[in-house]
């Protein structure tokens, strides 16, 4: 039986027979415009930027709550996807990110 279903699927769907490799498939973006990825996430990107923007003005410090970078990383992968041009429209998340870790608040724009 295992048989006779291969052999109709190798005749129904040739392309099975002649597939090399699927591993870039699996890197494949869905197609998810960024307002469902944040409603998904549950995650408010221009709130969690102002949130970012309070913490610098008012600490001195650049000690910033596991809530706000869990949300910065999610607002970083929605608007900056690795591989992708960065819009110009959105704030550098990547970059408040990457100050944040060197303790580098004033550089984050």
């Amino acid at each position: 039986m295992r048989k006779v279903v291969f052999i109709l699927l190798f005749y129904v769907y040739p392309e099975i027979a002649w597939a090399t490799s699927t591993s870039d498939a699996v890197n494949e973006r869905i197609p998810v415009r960024n307002d469902e990825m944040e409603i998904h996430w549950q995650v408010d990107c221009q709130a969690t930027w102002l949130q970012l923007r309070s913490m610098v003005e008012s600490q001195a410090s650049c000690q910033a709550e596991p809530g706000l970078l869990r949300d910065l990383q999610l607002c970083s992968f929605i608007y900056q996807p690795p591989g992708e041009e960065s819009s110009e429209q959105s704030p550098d998340y990547s970059g408040a990110l990457d100050a944040l870790h060197d303790n580098q608040c004033p550089d984050i724009p």
